[in-house]
């Protein structure tokens, strides 16, 4: 076995998939673009990557931390599972929150596939290209939809198909739409910002930021916007505030880059709140939620009634066809107290939102309780803390900036969005963690236990 895992045409192969792995993932929104029936290419990489790359971690791998983390997660998740079911949560609910969930199991092909400098550039390169691509591909949509070469409603009836209705959403029909995959755009852009000063990176930054600007992603472009200014008065800091330092090149380049992020919101800001419409609904939906919530928690009411299941608007899951289609039975559960530590278990939602909810930490809290949160809350701790350490030892700060800072990208962007517990944010966070402690780890020349 050893010989077929380090014959020179297994790492030629195993350095194919995981490059079109990263490509499917930064490119394919939630990952039902391409999809067969039940079965999306997404499920099927990932069923490939945590075979092959299990079997290769348990033959040669030495990684206790990436051991630890799994069987952390793993424990988590069990629990999870054990106290859904004594609270009597539908099976079919309990495997939807799990599925989700479980790609984080996928650490371990990154773990494996994320160890040298070259493999670590290779990610760069894939996610930058990718965002680029994400950028330029939408911009011209935009454009020939306003140029009225392409139809918008023949446009909006092809996404608009039953397969393809999840990934993509409309503002209106004036050409502005999302896509689940430009989630990408406002991660991608630190990697071209904190790149060498250049006017190449400087349009390139810019061609991203408007793309994402006419998605009308407001939190996305707010947190973008803040998180960058953030970066850049660190970058004075550790500088000591030198005066000498806002005339250096980068720091002339960053400001001059933020000066016009900020502007291009206030110029168009008209257009910006005429396109996006009325949003209240969305905003009584999330206030709604955490009324539920904090009725479940306190007032120990049922999980879901089949009065309000009548109530509930259709769900954005693929595996409940119909909303109807959970019977009696199983939304009628027996009362159950909120346990604090463990949350009510995975299954259980409320009423207006059964399976999944927007506000991402309001879910993993009403489900796994403080235990789910602690995960998380580690993860975004262990990164902070090699950033540090990486910084420390002198890596250069545009080689790990831009993760950490996508890292608070996917955190905030969680606040109202499930993003952290799904496949388009989890998997940044699993390659940030693992590309900022190898960068610690390379600079210390030891590895960690």
């Amino acid at each position: 076995m050893n010989n077929i895992l380090n014959s020179e045409l297994t790492k030629k192969l195993e350095s194919y998939f995981f490059t079109f792995l990263l490509f499917e993932l930064f490119l394919g929104g939630s990952g039902r673009i391409f999809s067969f029936g039940f079965v999306s290419l997404r499920m099927i990489l990932f069923s490939i990557a945590l075979i092959w790359f299990s079997i290769r971690f348990l033959y040669e791998s030495k990684d206790k931390f990436i051991f630890r983390v799994v069987i952390y997660f793993t424990f988590i998740l069990v629990t999870g599972v054990i106290v859904g079911h004594l609270n009597n949560a539908p099976k079919n609910l309990i495997f939807i929150d799990i599925k989700q969930l479980f790609f984080f199991f996928s650490i371990i092909c990154f773990s494996i596939c994320i160890k040298t400098k070259e493999q670590i550039k290779k990610v760069i390169t894939t996610i930058k290209i990718s965002t680029i691509i994400l950028a330029i591909s939408y911009l011209i949509c935009y454009s020939l939809i306003q140029l009225n070469i392409i139809e918008m409603k023949p446009f909006y009836n092809c996404l608009s198909v039953k397969w393809l209705h999840n990934e993509f959403m409309f503002r209106g029909m004036d050409g502005n739409f999302f896509y689940k995959g430009f989630f990408y755009l406002g991660i991608g852009i630190f990697f071209f910002l904190f790149s060498k000063p250049s006017f190449k990176n400087g349009l390139i930054t810019l061609i991203i930021y408007v793309a994402l600007f006419l998605t009308l992603l407001r939190w996305l472009l707010a947190i973008t916007i803040i998180v960058f200014a953030c970066s850049i008065f660190f970058n004075w800091a550790i500088n000591k505030f030198k005066l000498a330092y806002l005339k250096s090149k980068e720091m002339v380049f960053h400001l001059l880059l933020i000066l016009t992020m900020t502007i291009i919101p206030i110029i168009f800001k008209d257009f910006y709140i005429t396109s996006l419409g009325n949003k209240q609904e969305s905003v009584d939906i999330r206030k709604q939620q955490i009324e539920e919530v904090k009725s479940e928690i306190f007032e120990n009411k049922n999980s879901l009634t089949l009065e309000k299941k009548k109530e509930i608007k259709p769900l954005n899951d693929k595996n409940i066809k119909n909303i109807n289609n959970i019977t009696l039975k199983d939304t009628t559960l027996e009362k159950s107290k909120f346990n604090i530590v463990v949350g009510k278990g995975l299954g259980i939602g409320v009423p207006i939102r059964p399976v999944h909810m927007e506000l991402t930490y309001l879910e993993i809290f009403f489900k796994q309780g403080l235990l789910g949160l602690s995960f998380w809350l580690f993860i975004l701790l262990y990164c902070i803390y090699k950033f540090k350490l990486a910084f420390k030892n002198n890596i250069d700060l545009q080689n790990i900036l831009p993760w950490l800072t996508g890292v608070f990208i996917v955190y905030l962007q969680s606040i109202t969005n499930p993003l952290l517990v799904n496949s388009i944010g989890m998997s940044f966070i699993i390659i940030a963690m693992i590309i900022l402690r190898k960068e610690a780890l390379i600079t210390q020349n030891h590895t960690e236990q």
